[in-house]
């Protein structure tokens, strides 16, 4: 192995931040806010702690929101830890609920 990719691969472990592993793919999710209306987006990302959400275009976005993904029947409280372009990534709150904010 070259020692320019152990590096790179060295690096990319330091760099890590995620407190939970995360799974690659797509699923279509719905945004609600909490003045009310909706916002549909992709997660990609996603682990039992967090995800990364990817709009269509920028939203400006509250600190927490609501989210569900897919097929799921209860909406989860998220809360936006980082923000770019048109990504962001939001940590899960609470485990999924029926309810509203808290």
């Amino acid at each position: 192995m070259p020692v320019q990719s152990r590096a790179s691969s060295t690096a990319r472990m330091f760099n890590e931040r995620r407190s939970a592993e995360r799974g690659s793919g797509s699923a279509s999710a719905a945004v609600r806010f909490p003045e009310g209306g909706t916002a549909e987006c992709r997660v990609r990302n996603v682990s039992g702690k967090g995800a990364r959400l990817t709009f269509k275009i920028e939203l400006r976005l509250p600190q927490k929101f609501q989210l569900k993904i897919g097929g799921e029947r209860n909406w989860r409280d998220v809360a936006v830890r980082w923000r770019r372009g048109n990504d962001a990534g939001v940590s899960f709150e609470a485990p999924a609920r029926k309810g509203w904010f808290r």
